[in-house]
């Protein structure tokens, strides 16, 4: 008889072994790391997207992720370790922007409102001539060749 139940409950207790073990991990997983979440914005309210955003810790092992904001301006780090942070974002046209202390917990998400400052446009020119040689037995200069 007990040989008859136990082939009968054996798929079943098989079944729900895998279903256990498959379900732990992910929920130690979502309880033991945090998230950094936020959307950037100018000074108007308009969001930002394809801005650039890195955050750094020494809780990372690679010591720091980067991403980028989508359309609506959101940007998200997720599977972070607990630790403190320094969130920093960049636009072309922007002032930078850095946010250090953002302390992330376990299975705690932190959202953060970045604001961008216009910024003023910067390029650089570089000029370079050819000096002209001087001949130290006259007074005349001239140009090689």
């Amino acid at each position: 008889m007990w040989g008859r139940v136990l082939v009968r409950s054996g798929p079943c207790l098989l079944l729900g072994a895998a279903l256990l073990l498959c379900a732990v991990p992910g929920q130690a997983q979502s309880v033991s790391d945090g998230a950094i979440t936020g959307t950037i914005t100018e000074a108007s309210g308009a969001v930002l997207p394809g801005a650039a955003l890195t955050i750094t810790s020494p809780a990372l092992v690679s010591g720091e992720r980067t991403a980028v904001s989508g359309a609506e301006g959101r940007f998200v780090f997720l599977s972070l370790p607990p630790g403190t942070y320094e969130l920093k974002a960049s636009l072309q046209g922007f002032k930078s922007y850095a946010e250090s202390g953002i302390v992330v917990g376990r299975g705690k998400t932190v959202d953060v409102a970045v604001r961008l400052e216009i910024g003023a446009f910067e390029e650089t020119i570089m000029v370079t001539s050819l000096t002209p040689i001087v001949d130290t037995r006259s007074s005349r200069a001239g140009s090689p060749g």
